[in-house]
């Protein structure tokens, strides 16, 4: 990243690694042996009956590290913006749609991820548990300890899951299934694409050596040994070869094809510390409870969190 100055052109920074948040891992000799499709081919009427199988084969269907608020503002996204792309946009910009049907579309995608969320027996421990656990011990849950049959987390999951099979490459292969986040438009073959990313910036104060840095990191080669190494790097830069690692090859150039930018780094850089992580927690937090009432639960979840959504919208606008 340059800027041309009076003093000629200036290194300021460097975008440095991207980021698919829009990837399911799964246990794939478990979906083999259940006759269970890649959850990226989910239809959004399949997912019920789906998770239901993966229940009473004796399994948790998900994994959550409810902890970390990113992954639950990762999940919603991705629901969100499957169901309507348009609804995606204007929460970040909510003067460029109809606000009824902005809330129409927001209320549509929150109520598909409390029928996911508060499925009976969905997460290991329950929602109490999955609200204590960060994103690395949820990634684990699903790899090294089999509680659970998948877990939607981005690429950067891959070194933890390589890590549950201490180099054994062959039962790896084996177990690890990762497919792009299903689509929930029927009708529509390909599901959402979010991206994010980590720019390298240099400060007022950085030394000459800060720069050099930056400048080696620039070389289209740099990022060879963490993504031939570890993964769970996706080169932005469109001259390193290769761009990201080999157990993603199978998804093809989508998983740095992106069609939106992370939804929860779009509002917190208006609205403060990532408050969309707030609203997701709460939302789940409010569909814990007991079973009988869970359909009462849910919408009333739901009517919390588009009203906090639309809150968030009117302390941005003011």
């Amino acid at each position: 990243m340059h800027v041309e100055t009076e003093s000629g052109n200036r290194l300021y920074g460097l975008p440095f690694k991207a980021s698919c948040k829009s990837l399911v891992w799964f246990d794939l000799a478990k979906f083999r042996r259940l006759g269970l499709p890649p959850p990226g081919s989910w239809a959004p009427w399949q997912w019920p009956v789906l998770l239901d199988r993966l229940a009473r084969s004796g399994t948790h269907p998900l994994a959550l590290g409810a902890a970390d608020g990113w992954m639950l503002a990762d999940f919603f996204a991705n629901v969100l913006l499957a169901q309507s792309p348009d609804a995606y946009e204007s929460v970040v910009s909510p003067n460029d749609w109809r606000p009824g049907q902005r809330r129409a579309e927001i209320t549509r995608a929150l109520e598909t991820l409390a029928g996911i969320w508060g499925f009976p027996n969905a997460f290991p421990g329950s929602i109490g548990r999955a609200l204590t656990q960060q994103f690395p011990d949820a990634v684990r849950e699903v790899f090294a300890k089999g509680d659970a049959a998948m877990v939607v987390a981005p690429d950067f999951a891959e070194p933890i899951v390589r890590s549950c099979f201490r180099g054994d490459d062959v039962a790896m292969k084996q177990a690890v299934g990762v497919s792009l986040f299903p689509s929930i438009i029927p009708g529509f073959r390909d599901g959402p694409v979010i991206g994010g990313g980590d720019i390298m910036v240099l400060t007022r104060s950085a030394k000459d050596a800060a720069a050099e840095l930056i400048r080696l990191l620039s070389l289209p080669d740099a990022p060879d040994s963490w993504i031939g190494q570890e993964g769970g790097f996706i080169a932005p830069d469109l001259r390193t070869r290769p761009a990201y690692s080999a157990m993603l090859e199978p998804l093809g150039p989508r998983v740095r094809s992106w069609t939106e930018f992370d939804l929860a780094d779009r509002i917190g850089s208006r609205g403060g510390d990532n408050p969309l992580w707030g609203i997701i927690t709460q939302f789940l937090m409010d569909l814990d409870g007991n079973p009988a009432d869970s359909s009462q639960r849910a919408a009333a979840a739901v009517r919390t969190a588009v009203d906090a959504v639309y809150e968030l919208e009117r302390t941005r606008q003011g």
